[in-house]
């Protein structure tokens, strides 16, 4: 029979293969041959796979994951230094970075980066960021949220090249991940290894997707923003958790239908006032940082950005359905939507759209309430917080997988959640229950 010890090396060596099968899912899957749909079920196979191997793996060892508290063993000086090698897994890539911006300009493929730039510079100008912006051949109604346009404006006044912000957000983000991950006693070669790994999302698109992924978007902001609240939450550090849902719900929505589940769990296992203070402090940010300023002047910019998206969904899905050759932009192998392109589900592209959102937003809510209902009948004995990490894991896979498009950056984020938590399992493998 094989020692607790070593069972519990075995499940983290296994969590480590899937985080690695995740990635050559997706990366090789044209490769491999694979069928679009058949490509998708495997990436979302894995995805929950990680979340479920890793919510085991964690119920296996008794460390909790304290809030702040930091061990005595480590001086402020040792902290420091790992808050610096974190940052600097990341700002490593500045030189390879600068080659590609100089190769690749950021209007190169897409006018993601010009339109949040000029949304910057109408704000430094006084001019409200959300009106039309207007091209040589199409306008474009702005989209992107506060959280990702407003980091962009040192740079934007500076005249530095915007792209650079959400490279050094993520480095600050990857040292305050260095700071808390060090805080515990564990040998230097795991310390070291935990820390650098997450700087790997930027590695593996930089060989794997660079001209688009890395020089055209400013995807590594949403990293940041999800690296730090899967650290407030891990840790229970309340600070963490607002700035981070904060930043989370003011650049995208995707974690809209998953926050009553984070809601439900925090409230449950912590006092009212916490509660209330969390709760208070989001809705204040959201509240002072977009409604306030912004869409009280122009309530139809709740609508317009969604609008746009639809707009550009179905002209893309329409290209892709008339033309077989631009067909693996859109149906890529990572989301169910060439079955939803299918003539019997919908007369028209736009309802057949609408029809795949539906349906996503369902099983979104679906899945976030059986996960609190199975946390209630059978899973006190486990972690709420590997849990919830779990929770969220499970519910990006799904949200990409009745995505009605995504675009290979879009995981991002997904795949930093899973080196999040694969290095959390090296954190305390001789804390094994008795």
């Amino acid at each position: 029979m094989l020692s607790k010890k070593y069972s519990y090396s075995t499940l983290v060596f296994v969590l480590f293969i899937l985080v690695i099968g995740e990635q050559f899912v997706f990366w090789y899957r044209r490769k491999w041959g694979l069928g679009n749909e058949l490509s998708a079920f495997l990436l979302a196979f894995v995805g929950i796979s990680i979340a479920v191997m890793y919510v085991y793996t964690s119920s296996q060892s008794r460390e909790e994951a304290s809030s702040t508290s930091l061990s005595r063993s480590f001086s402020p000086a040792k902290l420091i230094l790992w808050t610096v090698v974190g940052f600097m897994s990341v700002a490593v890539s500045y030189e390879e970075l600068r080659k590609l911006f100089a190769i690749y300009p950021m209007d190169f493929n897409s006018d993601v980066l010009p339109v949040m730039e000029a949304q910057a510079r109408r704000f430094l100008e006084g001019i409200h960021p959300y009106r039309i912006v207007r091209f040589e051949t199409y306008d474009v109604y702005p989209p992107y949220l506060p959280a990702f346009w407003i980091p962009l404006l040192p740079a934007v006044f500076a005249g530095i090249d915007i792209r650079w912000v959400a490279y050094f957000v993520f480095a600050i983000s990857t040292g305050v991940f260095g700071y808390f991950y060090a805080s515990k006693p564990l040998p230097p070669l795991p310390k070291l290894i935990g820390i650098c790994i997450m700087s790997t999302v930027i590695w593996s698109y930089y060989f794997y997707d660079n001209e688009f992924s890395l020089s055209s978007t400013s995807e590594a902001l949403v990293v940041a923003y999800y690296l730090l609240l899967v650290m407030g939450i891990y840790y229970d550090n309340l600070v963490l958790i607002i700035v981070s849902l904060i930043a989370c719900l003011l650049s995208r929505y995707n974690i809209l239908f998953w926050l009553p589940l984070a809601g439900f769990f925090y409230y449950q296992n912590h006092t009212r006032a916490q509660s209330l203070k969390l709760f208070l402090w989001v809705i204040g940010g959201i509240l002072g940082l977009y409604i306030i300023p912004f869409v009280i002047q122009y309530p139809e910019i709740l609508f317009s950005g969604l609008k746009q998206w639809k707009i550009a969904t179905e002209a893309a899905w329409d290209r892709a359905i008339s033309n077989p050759n631009s067909a693996t932009y859109v149906f890529n192998g990572i989301s169910l939507n060439r079955w939803f392109c299918l003539d019997i589900v919908a007369p028209t592209t736009m309802e057949k759209i609408s029809l795949m959102q539906k349906v996503q937003m369902v099983i979104l809510l679906l899945f976030s309430g059986l996960a609190a209902v199975y946390y209630h009948y059978y899973g006190k004995s486990l972690n709420y917080r590997h849990y919830l990490l779990g929770t969220l894991k499970i519910y990006f896979t799904l949200f990409f997988f009745l995505n009605p498009i995504v675009f290979p950056y879009y995981l991002m984020p997904a795949f930093a959640i899973s080196l999040f938590l694969w290095a959390q399992t090296l954190r305390s493998p001789l804390n094994i229950k008795a």
